[in-house]
């Protein structure tokens, strides 16, 4: 229940920036650029934590008592099903933010791309996780 308190809270802020940035102005060739970055590195975060979640958040060789995910909206061990519908949700909600609000739609793009890129190097280095497409 409390997950989805946060989760409303998002959503009325991004419905918030929303409203007061109405007209919206097209991407900067820059701003196309920091946007795929973001999207690449959130599709290769969520596949490493699928990977987690299809493995039941199991023991792996570097980590005998099991891994857990660091994001307090998923929990310590969330569903595949859970991850789906987490990143199904706020992939698209990031990207309307960036679209809707566009003096800081490359500070948002940046700070998500830095954001899922250690994420993505931290999960490599000390977990061991892997991706496949």
């Amino acid at each position: 229940m409390r997950m989805w308190l946060k989760f409303l809270s998002w959503i009325i802020l991004v419905l918030a920036f929303n409203s007061a940035y109405a007209q919206s102005r097209s991407w900067t060739d820059e701003e196309i650029l920091w946007g795929a970055a973001a999207g690449s590195a959130l599709v290769i975060d969520y596949s490493q934590t699928t990977w987690a979640a299809k493995h039941n958040w199991g023991p792996t060789a570097q980590h005998h008592n099991g891994i857990h995910e660091n994001n307090f909206l998923l929990g310590k061990s969330p569903s595949t099903a859970k991850v789906n519908n987490y990143f199904a949700t706020v992939t698209p909600l990031l990207f309307f933010a960036a679209d809707r609000c566009p003096e800081y739609r490359k500070p948002i793009l940046i700070a998500i791309t830095v954001l899922e890129s250690v994420v993505i190097v931290n999960n490599n280095i000390n977990v061991g996780m892997q991706f496949s497409f």
